[in-house]
């Protein structure tokens, strides 16, 4: 079974705010990935963004477990699989609130459209024995800290293309269309069982 760790990281001491995902498999693995998460106002959800980026961008007919050191990303997951509403979610800040559930709303629907086995389990955070969980940590905040350029591209923000989806509310600005039309294209390729790239090279995300 392929392994990949994924965590976000949210630093609200910073103003304003900013958090970060990042996914670590293995040294040198293109799937590895660190990027800025575009919402920066519950930690929770920047948890569940990291999976959603892990699963969206690994190829769907192949094998995955996803090891996270969130113990309420498991819940929320647990809550999916029973069938729970997305309006049954609470999440820090209305702002964010349609773009959290977006991000539930599609990541519920990239497990379904899975085709193969997927396993998500908790590991101890920061704990000498889950080594790969501190490298998708320390991915996470080179991601929170990078560039406004590396924003995840095709993060869900409860706009358009979410409504098209089954859900509702969130703007439609400009910078919410570009999201969705990165979506709409993201999503083509992972149902097409490709993988995604990755840019796990610190230095391509480091501010220069």
């Amino acid at each position: 079974m392929i392994v990949a760790h994924v965590d976000g990281s949210v630093e609200p001491k910073r103003f304003p705010p900013v958090a970060g995902v990042g996914v670590y498999y293995r040294p040198g693995d293109a799937l590895n990935y660190a990027a800025r998460a575009p919402l920066a106002e519950d930690n929770n959800a920047t948890e569940l963004l990291a999976v959603f980026v892990a699963l969206v961008r690994h190829p769907r007919r192949s094998p995955i477990t996803i090891r996270t050191d969130s113990r309420a990303t498991l819940d929320v997951l647990e809550r999916l699989a029973r069938g729970d509403g997305l309006r049954a979610f609470k999440f820090k800040g209305a702002r964010g609130a349609a773009s959290c559930r977006a991000t539930l709303f599609w990541l519920r629907a990239v497990l379904f459209w899975r085709e193969a086995a997927t396993a998500v389990r908790k590991v101890k955070a920061h704990a000498a024995a889950t080594p790969d969980n501190a490298t998708a940590d320390a991915l996470a905040r080179v991601g929170a800290n990078a560039s406004a350029k590396r924003v995840v591209p095709y993060a869900p923000t409860g706009g358009g293309f979410f409504r098209l989806g089954g859900g509702g509310g969130g703007g439609g600005g400009g910078g919410a269309r570009r999201y969705e039309v990165a979506l709409f294209f993201e999503i083509a390729r992972f149902l097409s069982g490709a993988r995604g790239e990755g840019n796990g090279a610190l230095e391509d995300i480091v501010d220069s």
